[in-house]
């Protein structure tokens, strides 16, 4: 698709309100998907249970208000690679029925195929919803028979997550997957109505999780109403920290920032 394309208002029944991918796709810079509606992948669906999907996405594109029924408010990826460009905006984004998760991005391996997404630098998720997990981004491995099919989620520096909101995870929610976010990441007023209030991870069945923070991470004003006001590292997880910076984070009416069952590792200072 061409630089600078714009999608808006699109509705589609099942897969992707705007693009539905289980191909080849590629979109260009500058790109806009705005108001677009599915019941899975309210903008784009990228889809590999059927083959190999593999999406490719430019610099600057913008994803604003758009809504799915059940996974990924704006994007559902399940089997399936995705490279996102620089200056990548996710922008009051959601999914609206219970149970489902990935306000803006939904990533799973659906226990048979890995998923492999990588977002570049200064990825911006601001106000963002699901009633479940991942107000932003949520990855999930689902039975991936011992990790050889997981979910790998690499993020590049100075990404910023800022007022999304979830049941768990506020921001980010991984399960059993490799999750990575590059230098300089903000995390500021995001909220969980049980754990997590910007971060959640945690093994699922036999299959461990990892999450890696960046030098000169910033949480700042997140708050969990039930543990974990900033970053809840659970059972089978490893936490690897290497600075961070935590300011007025809540769990609860108490200050709190990490509460942590599984594995932390922290290189720098806090």
């Amino acid at each position: 698709l061409a630089n600078n394309a714009t999608f808006s208002a699109n509705t589609a029944q099942t897969f992707g309100g705007a693009i539905s991918n289980a191909g080849t796709l590629t979109v260009g810079n500058d790109s806009t998907f705005d108001g677009n509606k599915a019941q899975i992948g309210g903008a784009i669906s990228n889809n590999g249970t059927s083959g190999e999907a593999v999406a490719t996405i430019g610099d600057n594109v913008t994803f604003s208000n758009n809504t799915s029924e059940n996974q990924g408010g704006a994007i559902h990826n399940q089997k399936a690679d995705l490279t996102i460009g620089d200056d990548a905006k996710f922008i009051k984004n959601s999914t609206l029925n219970e149970g489902h998760s990935g306000g803006a991005l939904y990533i799973d391996t659906d226990g048979s195929k890995a998923s492999n997404v990588t977002l570049g630098d200064r990825t911006l998720f601001e106000g963002n919803s699901t009633k479940h997990s991942g107000g932003a981004l949520y990855a999930y491995s689902a039975d991936s028979y011992g990790g050889n099919e997981q979910v790998t989620v690499t993020l590049g520096s100075d990404s910023q997550f800022k007022n999304n909101s979830a049941n768990r995870g506020g921001a980010v929610a991984s399960f059993a997957s490799n999750t990575s976010i590059g230098a300089n990441a903000i995390f500021t007023g995001n909220t969980a109505e049980s754990d997590g209030g910007a971060i959640y991870s945690s093994g699922y069945g036999s299959t461990a999780a990892t999450l890696n923070l960046g030098d000169n991470a910033t949480f700042m004003h997140n708050q969990a109403k039930g543990n974990g006001g900033a970053v809840f590292n659970g059972k089978d997880s490893t936490l690897t920290i290497k600075s961070a910076t935590f300011a007025d984070n809540w769990a609860g009416d108490k200050l709190n920032d990490i509460h942590n069952d599984g594995d932390l590792e922290v290189n720098g200072d806090l």
